[in-house]
C-alpha cells in the first residue's frame, strides 16, 4: 500500500500531540492513531474536535479515511477498513476459483 499520505497527515497529528499533554501517537501497519485518553478530559475532547476537522479537510485531497474511536482518532488509507479488505479478498478467491 502507498504510504505517501503519511507525510501530509503526520504533521497534523504531531501538532495536536505537542499541544495536548498526555496524548500520544500509535503507528500501525496501515494506520496512525492519535490517543488522547490520558489527557485532560475537556482539553482532549476540544483538541480531538479540532484535529478531526483538520484531518477531514485533508481527506478531501488525500486518499485517507479518518475515524474517531474511544478517545482516539485513526487515519488510514482509503479502502483499508476490515470490511473492504475482506470484500477484496473474497473477490480474489472467487476469481481464482472460476
Amino acid at each position: 500500500l502507498d504510504r505517501g499520505w503519511i507525510k501530509d497527515a503526520l504533521p497534523v497529528l504531531e501538532y495536536y500531540t505537542e499541544r495536548t499533554p498526555g496524548s500520544f501517537l500509535e503507528f500501525k501497519t496501515f494506520s496512525v492513531t492519535w490517543h488522547y485518553r490520558d489527557s485532560d478530559v475537556s482539553h482532549g475532547a476540544w483538541q480531538a474536535k479540532q484535529c478531526t476537522v483538520t484531518l477531514v479537510e485533508l481527506s478531501k485531497r488525500l486518499p485517507i479515511e479518518v475515524s474517531m474511536g474511544a478517545k482516539c482518532i485513526e487515519v488510514r488509507p482509503s479502502g483499508t477498513m476490515i470490511p473492504n479488505i475482506l470484500e477484496t479478498l473474497i473477490r480474489k478467491m472467487e476469481d481464482q476459483g472460476s
